[in-house]
């Protein structure tokens, strides 16, 4: 137990040359006063009641070999020859560290029983004094006789009655339920259902008139009597509230079915209207043009290069013109065309403009890297329309460059997003302007420089915004732009409304 050998202590030492000498200056401190006599600290200290003929146990800390520490419970015996003379003594030492364990966490759990005591006590104090402070009604009820045993001031005034003779009365007095269907509750409660826990009822004041209340109960037992804790708070202006939101709802719905059809009404005026305006703008516009065609030829030989210019500007303004209406009459559709959600290979779609783009321009040498396997959730035809103005403006911006690149691929966002990009290294623009990008007809480059109506981005924002996503960009004048969007997570239900 020590760790000694026996030829570390055999005529070396005494048990006192291992016992902790604090201790012993104590025992022999406290023997002296006993006895009433000097007794030195050491080895007379651990036998001087044997010596004596007294039975003697007390504890004791043993220093191991090691240099740690082990409490025991020493007995000690005096050994005696035949004639009763004192020949030596017997010293038996028990290993208390488990017993001062254990007499430890049992010290540890008198003191939180008692702390748990002290608190359940106060508790309760609170509890009788919040009862009578706060603004809900308490009822506490013998589940068994259906009386009250008590109940706060609450309900004194809520009811009209005083306590006394809310305490003579009993649940079925003031209830709107009989008692069998009250005791049927209380048992349902009290083996452990919470169906009906919490309802809305009704309670009979004393002078007959009744209160809409809210109530919400809990059965608490203690050694097999069992009490019911109605809790109850007075919602008669809730009631009123409802009613009247009910009411201000019926009128609502009735005035959103009136905007509704007046909203399809003007939605229906104003795609006509649009139709009409470009069959009316395009008869002119058409006729312009097929004049300073015929034009141009009757009289073209005899022409300068100045009045050949100016019919080139012409027809050229006519066809621009044509060009925006079409672009014009683009973003109102897609306002309101309904959209039709599948699964799409956005992946694929960049090929389909890629080939498109290499066919109409093919002596561009562009380099288009796109990501494989972009599956989104979305409108095929609106997502092609997104991926050629992107990628179409992508291959524009890039025309000046000698080594053109684009690039289109997908990465996760710290939120989890997918976010799409179209990447090239052409012409860049001014972040300063970066809020006129997404506006209709704003355009941040010359006509003389590039090509374009200035309404390819706004519909873009359009149908992302519509696929429930955004679209930004980033970029640096004649360092090339990246253009990221989002495609949110659009169900086909919340697509069509």
């Amino acid at each position: 137990m020590l760790g000694y050998s026996a030829l570390d202590v055999l005529n070396r030492a005494t048990p006192a040359d291992f016992s902790d000498a604090a201790e012993l200056a104590d025992r022999a401190y406290a023997l002296s006063l006993e006895f009433d006599t000097v007794i030195a600290a050491g080895f007379p200290t651990l036998i001087f009641k044997a010596a004596r003929g007294i039975e003697d146990i007390y504890p004791l800390t043993y220093t191991c070999k090691d240099g740690s520490r082990m409490p025991a419970v020493v007995s000690v015996t005096s050994l005696r020859d035949s004639h009763g003379a004192i020949i030596g003594y017997l010293l038996i030492s028990t290993d208390n560290t488990e017993r001062q364990k254990s007499e430890l966490k049992q010290a540890v759990r008198d003191k939180q029983l008692s702390a748990e005591v002290l608190a359940q006590t106060a508790d309760l104090k609170r509890f009788r004094s919040a009862m009578d402070a706060t603004g809900e009604a308490i009822f506490l009820i013998d589940a068994q006789t259906l009386k009250y045993t008590e109940v706060n001031a609450t309900a004194c005034r809520m009811l009209g009655y005083s306590r006394d003779a809310l305490l003579q009365l009993g649940a079925t007095q003031i209830s709107c339920f009989s008692a069998a269907r009250l005791h049927k509750t209380y048992q349902s409660l009290i083996a452990g259902s919470n169906e009906e826990a919490v309802l809305e009822t009704m309670l009979a004041r004393k002078d007959g008139t009744l209160v809409d209340v809210e109530i919400y109960r809990q059965a608490q037992g203690c050694e097999g009597d069992w009490t019911i804790v109605s809790v109850v708070r007075d919602i008669t202006e809730r009631k009123r509230a409802q009613g009247e939101i009910l009411r201000l709802n019926s009128d609502l719905e009735v005035r959103v079915l009136e905007r509704t059809a007046q909203l399809q009404k003007a939605n229906a005026e104003l795609e006509a209207f649009g139709y009409s305006v470009s069959h009316d703008l395009r008869s002119p516009l058409n006729s312009i043009d097929g004049f300073t065609t015929l034009l141009e030829r009757a009289v073209g030989a005899s022409l300068d290069d100045k009045a050949r210019h100016y019919l080139h500007r012409i027809r050229a303004g006519t066809r621009q013109m044509s060009i925006l209406i079409e672009a014009m009459l683009t973003l109102s559709k897609l306002s309101r065309a309904p959209l039709h959600l599948q699964e799409v290979d956005l992946s694929a779609i960049c090929h389909q403009v890629e080939d498109e783009l290499k066919e109409r321009d093919p002596d561009r040498r562009v380099s288009i890297h796109i990501q494989e396997g972009m599956l989104v959730h979305g409108d095929p035809s609106l997502l092609l329309s997104v991926m050629c103005n992107l990628i179409g403006n992508a291959w524009k911006f890039t025309s000046k460059k000698e080594s053109a690149e684009v690039a289109f691929a997908c990465e996760l966002s710290p939120e989890g997003l997918s976010v799409y990009s179209v990447k090239d290294n052409g012409a860049g623009f001014d972040m300063a302007y970066a809020d006129k990008l997404f506006g209709t007809f704003e355009r941040l480059h010359s006509p003389a420089d590039f090509s374009g109506t200035g309404i390819g981005l706004a519909i873009v924002q359009r149908i992302v915004a519509r696929h429930g996503g955004k679209i930004w960009a980033q970029s640096l004048e004649g360092d090339g732009a990246t253009f990221s969007f989002t495609l949110g997570g659009l169900s086909l239900a919340s697509a069509l409304c």
